[in-house]
């Protein structure tokens, strides 16, 4: 158990409080005045394609209704997003980073897309900081970005490592879903995998529409002790509807896009594990989980805890704490990036430490932690608590 997890625990009064804002940390105010200026944080937001996970932005949006109403904004200024919403092309990713590179009321930018490098492209030349999620191994050694999330890499390390170890699984069927974002990961996930001591037998793409028991049942290979799912949100129950059709009994590892909450409750992934950066899904997440509930039940649109809710909640979190410490509305660019570049903390609502920068060349990666949950009863429980990357396993994929 780490740090973060016991303190969880061990001080859930102390922690009420200050997420109460009862307390007030130095700098921050209880009351927001609406009359003053909004510091404005720039949110791009994948809306098109098949990757699209709607629940980073009402979590995001719950969250700064909640700073506002309960925590004084930034400096007793309301905080407002700015948000620019894109599909899966690198292109619109770009133009939207474009609308925010030489804003001058947007200090940092936060975005949840599949083409973090498109944005970063942009806003870097710009000196604009860049809070980049869903991003893949290269784009944490950028420059001007940070990533407060393990990424595909950091969580199939945790997953395959937690799979062999703890489940004793030796062979895996890697499925995955039959688009570019997901096939490029392959020599990642044979790294990742070789270094857990599992074989993966095959690599099987699905489509994303149709029946999946047929291409699910000719692609597992024959020694295959496991089964690994990289799919869309909008196959995961198409997946589990297909497992349950088949009898299978092998353990099932999954990535995080299948853990919403319609999949998680309906009963289909009962049993599968999965990694994912956040207490906010689980019902064992002691009383930070409960606040998420609350703020969420609260503030926001949805109830939907699953997905990329807790990265919304996290990000949010960490924009509001790195404008505060920049100036609040005196901070620039340069502020910003400066306070990111050194920034840490323990604090973050649902998530294990943070801290920039990240280790050796990857200088972006500033949160390594993985939290290990399974499915059960149509429910996610924490059952191996926060692993951490070790990054020098990809540092032969940078000669590659």
């Amino acid at each position: 158990m780490t740090s973060k997890r016991r303190a969880v625990f061990a001080g859930a009064a102390a922690l009420a409080l200050a997420l109460t804002g009862t307390s007030p940390a130095l700098g921050e105010s209880d009351t927001t005045d609406q009359r003053r200026d909004p510091v404005q944080v720039g949110l791009i937001l994948q809306t098109e394609g098949a990757f699209v996970m709607p629940e980073f932005g009402v979590a995001a949006d719950a969250m700064v209704s909640y700073f506002n109403a309960e925590r004084g904004g930034v400096g007793g200024h309301p905080i407002q997003l700015k948000v620019c919403n894109t599909d899966d092309t690198a292109a619109s990713a770009a133009a939207c980073a474009e609308g925010f590179a030489n804003a001058d009321d947007v200090h940092l930018v936060v975005e949840s897309t599949t083409n973090p490098s498109a944005i970063a492209d942009v806003l870097a030349p710009a000196g604009k900081p860049l809070l980049a999620g869903g991003v893949d191994i290269t784009a944490m050694l950028r420059q001007g970005v940070f990533v407060m999330e393990p990424g595909g890499g950091g969580i199939a390390q945790a997953l395959f490592s937690y799979a062999a170890s703890e489940v004793r699984v030796t062979h895996l069927t890697v499925f995955h879903a039959d688009d570019p974002s997901i096939i490029g990961m392959i020599p990642v996930l044979d790294l990742i995998a070789a270094h857990a001591g599992i074989v993966i037998d095959a690599y099987v793409p699905l489509g994303f529409t149709g029946d999946l028991t047929g291409p699910i049942s000719a692609g597992i290979a024959e020694e295959s002790d496991g089964l690994a799912f990289v799919v869309a949100p909008n196959q995961c129950a198409p997946v589990g509807d297909a497992l349950q059709q088949l009898g299978n009994e092998r353990p099932v590892v999954v990535a995080e896009l299948c853990l919403i909450d319609e999949v998680i409750s309906s009963g289909v992934a009962d049993g599968w594990y999965a990694g994912t950066q956040s207490l906010a899904p689980v019902v064992n997440g002691g009383s930070e989980a409960r606040e998420i509930r609350r703020i969420l039940r609260q503030y926001g649109d949805s109830a939907e805890r699953g997905g990329f809710a807790g990265l919304g909640i996290g990000y949010t979190w960490i924009a509001r704490d790195v404008l505060r410490r920049a100036g609040a509305d005196d901070a620039t660019d340069r502020s910003v990036m400066r306070t990111l570049s050194t920034y840490s903390s323990s604090d973050v609502l649902g998530f294990d430490r943070v801290s920039c920068p990240g280790p050796g060349s990857f200088i972006a990666a500033c949160n390594a932690s993985t939290l290990m949950v399974q499915v059960d009863d149509g429910q996610l429980y924490d059952v191996g608590g926060f692993a951490h990357t070790d990054f020098s396993i990809f540092e032969d994929l940078l000669g590659a």
